[in-house]
């Protein structure tokens, strides 16, 4: 795993060279519970001033980001979360999955978003910022409303220019959230989130 420091005594398991041999490993739990400072998982930086960087994210970290995803977004059991794959953000799945939401992973491209959306009976949309614009482009072209079941559609990644989102408010219920998040693997968390409200200036976003 290029750019990953590991201690002495860690040997890195590549799980797609295992094959068959994954069978003979033990099926049984550790011995020892993982604790809040044990790593969780590995995340990759973008890459963009160089080489990508591994940054090694504690349980407590993980953690904590998913129940603050969850708090944002106003999560609850009875939601039915559309999540694009490409570049699905981990916080956002294990905050779904925590406050007991379904999710449901939607098709990779924006044509077929709104479709599974309004089929599934989806309450909330998850997407990149780059997905979204495209399905507002796409949806603004062909005069295709999004779905009264939507209450909250959320992007995360790079901000969505300020004419997309006025798209967005016509295209969607007038009672619809939306909410937008950047964070970087460097910190372990999202650096900025901001929601616009129905009636609200677009140009003057609420920061949280």
């Amino acid at each position: 795993i290029q750019g990953l420091n590991l201690t002495a005594g860690v040997s890195a398991v590549y799980l797609d060279r295992l094959g068959n041999e994954a069978q003979s490993h033990s099926q049984k739990p550790a011995a020892e519970p993982a604790v809040a400072a044990d790593i969780a998982c590995v995340q990759f930086t973008a890459g963009s001033g160089g080489e990508a960087k591994a940054v090694l994210v504690p349980h407590a970290a993980l953690a904590a980001r998913a129940v603050a995803a969850a708090a944002a977004t106003g999560l609850v059991a009875d939601d039915r979360v559309a999540l694009t794959p490409s570049n699905a953000s981990l916080e956002m799945i294990l905050g779904c999955l925590s406050r007991g939401a379904t999710l449901g992973f939607a098709p990779p491209e924006a044509s077929g978003l709104l479709a599974f959306a309004e089929k599934q009976k989806c309450s909330v949309l998850l997407t990149p910022a780059p997905v979204w614009q495209s399905l507002i482009g796409m949806a603004e072209g062909a005069s295709q409303r999004f779905p009264d079941c939507i209450r909250l559609t959320a992007v995360y990644g790079e901000r969505p220019a300020s004419s997309s989102i006025a798209a967005c408010r016509r295209l969607s219920s007038r009672h619809a959230r939306w909410i937008s998040s950047y964070g970087t693997a460097e910190v372990g968390a999202n650096a900025a989130g901001y929601e616009i409200r129905p009636g609200a200036d677009l140009d003057e976003p609420a920061v949280t």
